[in-house]
């Protein structure tokens, strides 16, 4: 069970950004550096669920995959 504690913290880290401070909504692009972090694949889902086209960088090619 402990192991997902850190669901939610992560999910309203990446809502705060992109909604609450970045005001995102439908056709806009969304640019998430470190696509492969915990925060930033969070932000890839909800910027998609907002209806943005999202945009990320990663620091390896590995984390492309």
């Amino acid at each position: 069970k402990l192991a997902f504690v850190g669901i939610p913290e992560t999910f309203l880290t990446a809502y705060q950004g992109l909604r609450l401070i970045g005001n995102i909504k439908k056709g806009d692009i969304a640019l998430i550096h470190a696509g492969a972090s915990g925060v930033g694949t969070a932000a890839i889902q909800l910027a998609k669920f907002f209806g943005a086209k999202v945009a990320t960088t990663v620091g390896s090619n590995e984390k492309i995959a």
